[in-house]
């Protein structure tokens, strides 16, 4: 990375997510380790240098979602996601529709997992408010077992 883009956070979250890209791509072994590790570090180091930054935030928790139990980050997705609906809630204006339906709709599944189904249903209900997305209008309609 240039120096000059080390301000960059989305740049780096991005650059990490690259990473834990490249690492699915690897044979096993500690290439694949270290490249999973390296694009995680990028990741968390782009969300402490800039923490109320939206859309860097959603990068990580989109991409941290993903990755397998092993890599030990389901539980810093999930709170990414309910950080990401809190402040969706608050400041809707400083997101688009389509992000406001992601986040709605990963908070939901968050909430789910957690057992937390009517903080759940309320998520789903709100990503719905913001159909950006026919497909995922869908599927936040099937989370809510069709109503």
């Amino acid at each position: 990375m240039l120096t000059s883009d080390r301000g960059n956070q989305l740049a780096r979250v991005y650059l990490g997510s690259a990473y834990t890209l490249r690492s699915r791509d690897l044979g096993f072994g500690p290439k694949k380790l270290k490249a999973l590790n390296h694009g995680i570090a990028l990741m968390d180091e782009a969300v402490s240098a800039a923490p109320n930054d939206l859309k860097v935030r959603m990068a990580r928790a989109l991409t941290t979602q993903s990755l397998p139990f092993f890599s030990g980050r389901a539980a810093s997705s999930r709170k990414d996601f309910q950080m990401l609906a809190d402040a969706a809630h608050r400041s809707p204006e400083n997101l688009n529709e389509g992000e406001l339906q992601v986040i709605f709709y990963n908070a939901g599944l968050a909430a789910k997992v957690t057992g937390d189904h009517a903080g759940a249903a309320a998520l789903f209900r709100e990503g719905l408010k913001h159909g950006a997305d026919t497909a995922l209008s869908v599927m936040l309609h099937a989370e809510l077992g069709g109503r």
